[in-house]
């Protein structure tokens, strides 16, 4: 079982909590609004902790799409960054549009948005056949839902469209203190409200298969000291 949260150099203590808690899989989410949060993702910041599987995951939130573009393909491919996953927050239909398009990321962070005139408002149908597509996936906070009623039925009745469309679904409690550290009979409340009938297999499936993307984009093939194979896992990325 896997949980994300949102630490504020408080990673060791919610690792603690988690690690009370029985979940051995964590995400520690931060967010990335220009380059210079990159150094979230250097060497020396990340925490080890042998009890846990601890992973790091870049929100990317700029407005400017092409930046966000760009820092979504340096933390994709760039083996300088130790980051385990890269998702670009949600906003409009046609911020969201653009990034559906594309491969060197996991996928968009709550793009759902309650509007009166569309069911769901922020993704339209060709969006969705194009996250599936590119094998992206969609990531919601608890946290969020929670604090936003209207919010929280628009995602319900999406995550029941989405299920029957396969697409790729992560949920995470987006803890930011140890008080709000979730345990397991938590967290498959979380999905049991939500109407998650994806089996807890199923989910931790995804969740492994969003990590080796990025593992294997970052991983150069050395042969002989000062030369490496140019080529990327993903071939068929119109980008390059």
């Amino acid at each position: 079982m896997y949980d994300f949260c949102l630490p504020d150099d408080n990673e060791e203590e919610l690792a603690n909590e988690y690690y009370k808690n029985k979940i051995k899989n964590i995400v520690f989410c931060y967010e990335v609004f220009d380059k210079n949060d990159l150094k979230y993702f250097k060497l020396n910041n990340i925490l080890y902790y042998k009890k846990l599987n601890i992973f790091y995951c870049a929100l990317i939130n700029n407005e400017d799409l092409k930046k966000a573009l760009e820092i979504a393909n340096e933390l994709f491919y760039s083996d300088k960054y130790y980051n385990d996953l890269v998702f670009i927050v949600g906003r409009d239909l046609n911020y969201n549009d653009k990034i559906s398009s594309k491969y060197f990321l996991n996928g968009l962070f709550d793009p759902i948005k309650y509007d009166k005139k569309f069911l769901f408002g922020g993704l339209n149908y060709i969006d969705i056949k194009k996250i599936r597509e590119n094998n992206l996936s969609i990531l919601f906070s608890i946290k969020n839902l929670i604090n936003d009623i209207e919010k929280f039925y628009t995602v319900k009745k999406f995550l029941e469209f989405a299920q029957k469309k396969y697409l790729n679904i992560l949920i995470g409690s987006f803890a930011e203190n140890k008080n709000e550290v979730p345990n397991i009979y938590q967290i498959y409340s979380f999905y049991k409200v939500l109407g998650i009938y994806y089996s807890l297999n199923y989910l931790n499936k995804i969740f492994r298969e969003q990590i080796i993307r990025i593992r294997l984009a970052k991983r150069k093939d050395y042969f002989t000291k000062g030369f490496y194979i140019i080529s990327y896992p993903y071939q068929d990325c119109r980008e390059y």
